[in-house]
Protein backbone atom coordinates (compact mmCIF):
# COMPACT_ATOMS: atom_id res chain seq x y z
CA UNK A 1 0.00 0.00 0.00
CA UNK A 2 1.08 3.52 -0.99
CA UNK A 3 0.97 5.89 1.58
CA UNK A 4 1.61 9.84 1.54
CA UNK A 5 2.70 12.16 4.31
CA UNK A 6 0.97 15.43 4.70
CA UNK A 7 3.24 18.60 5.24
CA UNK A 8 2.25 19.23 8.70
CA UNK A 9 1.01 23.28 8.79
CA UNK A 10 3.39 23.68 11.75
CA UNK A 11 6.45 23.61 9.89
CA UNK A 12 5.72 25.92 7.26
CA UNK A 13 5.35 29.29 8.89
CA UNK A 14 2.39 31.54 7.62
CA UNK A 15 3.88 34.88 8.60
CA UNK A 16 4.95 35.58 4.89
CA UNK A 17 1.03 35.51 4.10
CA UNK A 18 -0.54 38.83 5.48
CA UNK A 19 -4.22 37.68 4.20
CA UNK A 20 -5.61 35.66 6.71
CA UNK A 21 -8.54 34.34 3.81
CA UNK A 22 -5.68 32.13 2.66
CA UNK A 23 -4.63 30.49 5.62
CA UNK A 24 -8.17 29.46 6.34
CA UNK A 25 -8.64 27.95 3.60
CA UNK A 26 -5.03 25.96 3.54
CA UNK A 27 -6.57 25.11 6.99
CA UNK A 28 -9.57 23.64 5.78
CA UNK A 29 -8.04 22.41 3.12
CA UNK A 30 -5.53 20.39 5.58
CA UNK A 31 -9.09 19.46 7.38
CA UNK A 32 -10.64 18.03 4.46
CA UNK A 33 -7.17 16.12 3.73
CA UNK A 34 -7.59 14.20 7.23
CA UNK A 35 -11.51 13.69 6.41
CA UNK A 36 -10.29 12.16 2.86
CA UNK A 37 -12.65 14.54 1.00
CA UNK A 38 -9.67 14.86 -1.52
CA UNK A 39 -11.63 16.48 -4.11
CA UNK A 40 -12.67 19.61 -1.64
CA UNK A 41 -9.22 19.75 -0.58
CA UNK A 42 -8.03 20.51 -4.45
CA UNK A 43 -10.71 23.24 -4.65
CA UNK A 44 -9.21 24.74 -1.11
CA UNK A 45 -5.57 24.32 -1.97
CA UNK A 46 -6.67 26.53 -5.30
CA UNK A 47 -8.36 28.79 -3.45
CA UNK A 48 -5.92 29.32 -1.06
CA UNK A 49 -3.12 29.62 -3.56
CA UNK A 50 -5.52 32.29 -5.48
CA UNK A 51 -5.89 34.61 -2.31
CA UNK A 52 -2.11 34.51 -2.15
CA UNK A 53 -0.37 31.81 -0.49
CA UNK A 54 2.54 30.59 -1.94
CA UNK A 55 4.21 27.78 -0.16
CA UNK A 56 5.97 24.28 -0.99
CA UNK A 57 3.17 23.26 1.46
CA UNK A 58 0.66 23.59 -0.50
CA UNK A 59 1.67 22.38 -3.64
CA UNK A 60 3.00 18.99 -1.98
CA UNK A 61 -0.74 18.88 -0.18
CA UNK A 62 -2.40 19.72 -3.61
CA UNK A 63 -0.19 16.87 -5.29
CA UNK A 64 -1.34 14.33 -2.74
CA UNK A 65 -4.68 15.32 -3.17
CA UNK A 66 -5.00 14.81 -6.52
CA UNK A 67 -2.91 11.59 -6.86
CA UNK A 68 -5.59 10.42 -4.12
CA UNK A 69 -7.78 11.36 -6.97
CA UNK A 70 -6.03 9.44 -9.43
CA UNK A 71 -5.18 12.61 -11.13
CA UNK A 72 -1.51 11.99 -11.86
CA UNK A 73 -0.80 14.95 -14.26
CA UNK A 74 -2.38 17.59 -11.84
CA UNK A 75 -0.45 16.06 -8.87
CA UNK A 76 3.01 16.44 -10.67
CA UNK A 77 2.65 19.78 -11.57
CA UNK A 78 2.09 20.38 -8.11
CA UNK A 79 4.80 17.96 -6.86
CA UNK A 80 6.65 19.59 -9.42
CA UNK A 81 5.81 23.22 -8.02
CA UNK A 82 6.54 22.25 -4.32
CA UNK A 83 10.24 21.13 -5.36
CA UNK A 84 11.18 24.69 -6.39
CA UNK A 85 11.39 25.71 -2.80
CA UNK A 86 13.70 22.87 -2.64
CA UNK A 87 12.52 21.68 1.25
CA UNK A 88 12.02 18.12 1.67
CA UNK A 89 12.89 17.49 -1.76
CA UNK A 90 13.62 13.49 -0.39
CA UNK A 91 9.94 13.40 -0.04
CA UNK A 92 8.81 15.58 -2.84
CA UNK A 93 11.11 13.35 -5.37
CA UNK A 94 10.05 10.13 -3.81
CA UNK A 95 5.90 11.38 -4.55
CA UNK A 96 7.38 12.02 -7.98
CA UNK A 97 8.57 8.99 -7.91
CA UNK A 98 5.25 7.65 -7.33
CA UNK A 99 3.19 9.83 -9.93
CA UNK A 100 5.86 9.47 -12.79
CA UNK A 101 5.60 5.54 -12.39
CA UNK A 102 1.37 5.72 -12.54
CA UNK A 103 1.47 7.65 -15.60
CA UNK A 104 4.19 4.98 -17.33
CA UNK A 105 6.85 7.08 -16.95
CA UNK A 106 9.36 4.55 -15.61
CA UNK A 107 12.55 5.96 -16.33
CA UNK A 108 11.25 9.42 -14.63
CA UNK A 109 10.07 7.45 -12.17
CA UNK A 110 13.33 5.31 -11.45
CA UNK A 111 15.43 8.69 -11.47
CA UNK A 112 13.33 10.77 -8.62
CA UNK A 113 13.49 7.21 -6.59
CA UNK A 114 17.15 7.26 -7.36
CA UNK A 115 16.88 11.30 -6.28
CA UNK A 116 14.81 10.62 -3.16
CA UNK A 117 17.13 7.47 -1.81
CA UNK A 118 19.85 9.54 -2.02
CA UNK A 119 18.93 12.80 -0.55
CA UNK A 120 16.54 10.60 2.20
CA UNK A 121 19.89 10.86 4.82
CA UNK A 122 19.05 14.48 4.52
CA UNK A 123 15.62 14.12 6.19
CA UNK A 124 17.61 12.41 9.47
CA UNK A 125 16.97 15.05 13.00
CA UNK A 126 14.62 17.25 10.85
CA UNK A 127 11.07 15.14 12.32
CA UNK A 128 10.27 14.01 8.76
CA UNK A 129 9.30 10.02 9.11
CA UNK A 130 11.62 8.35 6.58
Amino acid sequence: MLSFLMAPASLYAQSDVSDQKASTLYSNALAAMRAQEYGNATQLFDQARKAGLNTSALYYNSGVAHYKQGQYQLAKASFMNAEKWNENVALIHYNLGLTNYRLGQYDDARRYFKLAAKESKNLHGTGWPI
